[in-house]
């Protein structure tokens, strides 16, 4: 199960979850591994700062993924 697809199980069970996704991979390289990531969706690349680490859970926290999105690009 990919880190993806356990955040999707995971809102199902606790929609209002926050979840930041963190990959030694960059975004780009990501998608070569199936990282499929919202429009927007928090991301965090290995290794990180102390700051980027605050900024990226900052941002954790106030993300809203697109309603439609999950629908539209399901898990694989």
């Amino acid at each position: 199960m990919s880190g993806c697809q356990l955040a999707q199980e995971f809102r199902k069970v606790r929609p209002e979850a926050k979840v930041l996704f963190m990959s030694g991979y960059n975004v780009e390289a990501g998608e070569a591994y199936r990282l499929e990531l919202a429009p927007g969706e928090p991301f965090l690349k290995k290794p990180f700062t102390m700051d980027e680490l605050q900024r990226a859970v900052t941002a954790a926290l106030v993300y809203r993924p697109p309603a439609t999105w999950r629908r539209e690009h399901p898990q694989r």
